[in-house]
Order: C-alpha cells, then sequence, then structure tokens
C-alpha cells in the first residue's frame, strides 16, 4: 500500500488497480467505504478503457468483434509506481491488452491539498492509429448512518433527468427529478426499482453530499466528465458520485467503439488529462 498524507488526510492507496484503500481526516474518522465483500468488495475502483458495459460486453473496431468486462480492465490490473512525495503518488498502466487493440498509458496521480484530493487521470495513445476511450470514477463514501441521514447539493438551479436502464444500458426513458431548493434528500427509496440513476444532461459540474445536521460533507468537482452517475446498493452505508467521460450506451447501439456516444479520441502521440477533485469537510 502507498501513502499520502498531508495534516488534514490522510490517503492509502492499493497499486492493485490504483484503487483508493483508505482515506481518513485529523480525527482519524474512515471516509471511504471499506469494502465488505457481503455487500460490495469494491472501494474506488477506476473504470478503463470503459465506464459502464458495452452491450453483450462485446464492442466492434475496423471490423473485428472484442470482448470487454464491464467496467474495463484497469481495476483488476497491478500498476507501477511512478512519483511518490508525501503529498502525491502517481500509478502506472501500459502496454498493449488482448481484448484492447490500441497500445496506451495510463497515469492516475493522486494529489492533496489542504481537505482535497486530486484524482487525475492522464491517457496517452503510445500506438499509430487513433485510439478510443472512456473513463470514469467510482468512489463510494461512508455513510455508515445511512443515506437516508444525507442530501445532494447541487450548484445550478435545474430538473435533474435520470436516464432508466434496462440492465446496463439505456433505454430512451426518463424521469424528472426537481431539485427542492438545490436539493435532492437522499433515501432509501430512491433505489427500489433501480440501483443507479444516471444523469448524461446535468448543468451543474460538481455535487455536495452532505449530512442533514451539517456535521460533514464530501463535495465532487468534476469540469472534466461530461456525466454523473449515483449508485447504491439499497440500504447499503455507501453512497458513489461517479463522474464519468461518457454515459452508458442505449440498447440499441450498434457495437462499433467508433460510435459510442461520449468516447474520447486520441491521435498517435497525443495525451489528455482528465481529473476530479473531492473535497471533505
Amino acid at each position: 500500500m502507498i501513502i499520502i498524507r498531508n495534516s488534514d488526510l490522510t490517503v492509502t492507496i492499493n497499486p492493485f488497480g490504483a484503487e483508493l484503500h483508505s482515506i481518513r481526516n485529523q480525527k482519524g474518522e474512515e471516509l471511504l467505504w471499506q469494502g465488505d465483500p457481503s455487500v460490495w468488495s469494491g472501494r474506488a475502483p477506476i473504470l478503463f478503457p470503459v465506464a459502464g458495459s458495452f452491450k453483450d460486453l462485446k464492442y466492434r473496431y475496423n471490423g473485428v468483434t472484442y470482448d470487454m468486462p464491464q467496467h474495463g480492465f484497469a481495476r483488476k490490473r497491478d500498476f507501477r509506481l511512478g512519483a511518490h512525495s508525501e503529498t502525491s503518488a502517481s500509478f502506472i498502466l501500459d502496454g498493449q491488452e488482448e481484448n484492447y487493440p490500441f497500445a496506451y498509458c495510463l497515469t492516475v496521480t493522486f494529489t492533496l491539498s489542504g481537505p482535497s484530493l486530486r484524482v487525475a487521470y492522464t491517457v496517452e495513445n503510445k500506438g499509430a492509429n487513433e485510439m478510443y476511450f472512456g473513463i470514469g470514477a467510482h468512489e463510494a463514501y461512508a455513510c455508515p448512518e445511512g443515506i437516508e441521514h444525507y442530501h445532494l447539493e447541487f450548484p445550478d438551479d435545474e430538473t435533474l433527468t435520470n436516464h432508466l436502464l434496462t440492465g446496463p444500458l439505456r433505454n430512451y426513458e426518463t424521469v424528472k427529478m426537481p431539485l427542492d431548493n438545490h436539493r435532492l434528500m437522499l433515501s432509501p427509496q430512491l433505489y427500489e426499482s433501480t440501483d443507479t440513476l444516471v444523469f448524461a444532461t446535468l448543468k451543474s459540474r460538481s455535487v455536495t453530499m452532505r449530512k442533514n445536521d451539517l456535521s460533514r460533507f464530501v463535495r465532487v468537482d468534476f469540469d472534466g466528465m461530461d456525466n454523473l452517475l449515483l449508485w447504491q446498493k439499497m440500504g447499503a452505508k455507501y453512497f458513489c458520485i461517479e463522474p464519468w467521460t461518457h454515459a452508458p450506451e442505449f440498447i440499441d447501439h450498434d457495437g462499433d467503439i467508433t460510435h459510442k456516444p461520449g468516447v474520447r479520441v486520441l491521435k498517435s502521440g497525443e495525451k489528455q488529462e482528465i481529473s476530479h477533485m473531492i473535497t471533505f469537510g
């Protein structure tokens, strides 16, 4: 495990998947879900080169069909440690995968600044052809009292549009979710019919999960990502705030990765940094 720290936070990262393992504040309180395998063993997997699933866990590129597991392969790979200081650590995954015909380099850098943790993903195309990819965050924040003790705050005055899913794919149905004074109250009932809320037309580029008694909060800023997913297994003691570069694809998608809505494209030799910021209080 690799540790970074400052006077506000102590963060532990597992090189397997470059996954956040623990985030503790100066009081020693654990702020990250600890991966109870009887509920969900994940904590904060990195979703690359796809967030979510391709239809039937397959996609096509240049006429060839490839298999791709849900949320990609990076979360199941050993990253090597790059630069490491007291307050920052980088993890590197590169090569060429059997099920991903692009030579890539993914560098994930965690940097502390006060009560904030910046997570930056740098994706580089090391091959000769254009490279297609997506990336998503999947941090699960600890809610030991249950999510009914929390609410979400959005900076923009808007009505949320939840894109409904059939399995992991969008089915073209939507449900409007009006905010009350910029707030969405959380409750297990939100997840009675689905475990995922998908906001693909969101104006806000940050969201704050605040305890109703105002004693704690976590804010996620995601300027570089266009979609927000909120995931929870009903009744579990965590809440996932997930910025993604693309939304789940539609049920009638043709399977060609170059046609995937929101897919990012890099020319040979190009690189792109995408990041989000997590602030605790």
